[in-house]
């Protein structure tokens, strides 16, 4: 969703166009806490569309823990699969394999909903 601030006041008969925020909501950290991924939760993570949407903490015990959500993924012509991973220091998304994702994973804890 766009936010739009007032256009300034102008002495010319020209009207400004508003201004256009497109800026991605940060993420922000639930209420719950986060846990240890289960064995059974690597497993089913393995599919991406059981992966899309989940938030986790990387590193969580760290000075340089990080927490990311997996907002996206794809398939390539060769059948691989790739993830767009938004950080919550990061602008845009980060593509990433789906081998590098797995070992993420083994390193988060898990955000649930």
């Amino acid at each position: 969703m766009a936010a739009y601030s007032t256009p300034p006041v102008t002495n010319n008969l020209e009207t400004p166009l508003p201004v256009v925020n497109n800026l991605e909501a940060p993420l922000i950290r639930p209420a719950v806490e986060p846990r240890h991924l289960t064995s059974v939760e690597l497993l089913l993570f393995q599919n991406p569309d059981n992966l899309h949407g989940k938030q986790f903490i990387l590193s969580p015990s760290t000075n340089e823990s990080v927490m990311y959500e997996v907002i996206g993924y794809y398939r390539k012509r060769d059948k691989t699969v790739r993830y767009d991973v938004l950080f919550d220091d990061c602008d845009d998304p980060i593509e990433v394999e789906a081998e590098e994702m797995m070992g993420m994973l083994e390193d988060s804890h898990y955000l649930p909903h």
